[in-house]
């Protein structure tokens, strides 16, 4: 059974850790953001601002922390643009939550509409990491023709990408790679809409 201490490179002194022999401290707490490149937390730690309700993981290794936020994002979000055919979505309209749904109002024929690039989208997730994944549903409410999703930079789309008039088309959204951005946008299913 593991035991609590405090050693004395717990970072802020004093906080509260949980050891795991030969690999570093897997838990840890304190009053205030961890320590930047702080030795002896594993790869994967997980640390509670006790102060600010926030959490970090070590994505560094247990020489030297590099702590990034949790990657929670909000459960639902719903946006509604009215996107000219040939445009872009705008760049936080298809991130920012686990279940995103996007509602396309114009009266004109949407066509093609660009997504955001990889790098936009995932600037609406907050410690974002690599095989994230999140549920997008964008619906072509109103027009007079078929809404074709095009690829913004670094964006791969995969299967189905035209959404016909009153239908929503759902997109299982995959983050790739985080250094360089990158995501995949796969169709999973559609269905009408009222």
């Amino acid at each position: 059974m593991s035991k609590l201490y405090e050693p004395a490179f717990a970072e802020p002194k004093g906080a509260l850790i949980r050891p795991y022999p030969t690999t570093g401290i897997l838990m840890a707490q304190g009053a205030g953001a961890p320590t930047a490149s702080a030795a002896g937390y594993s790869k994967g730690c997980i640390y509670l601002d006790t102060t600010n309700g926030q959490l970090y993981i070590n994505q560094g290794t247990v020489t030297s922390a590099t702590w990034a936020t949790d990657g929670a994002l909000p459960a639902a979000k719903f946006t509604s643009f009215a996107t000219a055919q040939g445009g872009t979505f705008a760049d936080s309209s298809l991130s920012g939550a686990n279940f995103v749904c996007y509602t396309h109002i114009t009266t004109a024929s949407p066509g093609t509409i660009t997504t955001p690039t990889a790098t936009a989208i995932l600037a609406a997730m907050p410690g974002v990491y690599v095989n994230q994944t999140y549920l997008l549903r964008i619906i072509n409410g109103q027009g007079t023709g078929t809404l074709t999703v095009g690829a913004g930079a670094s964006v791969t789309l995969t299967g189905t990408m035209t959404i016909a008039l009153n239908t929503w088309r759902d997109f299982v959204v995959t983050v790739t790679a985080v250094t360089t951005p990158a995501v995949t946008l796969q169709n999973a299913g559609t269905g009408t809409f009222s």
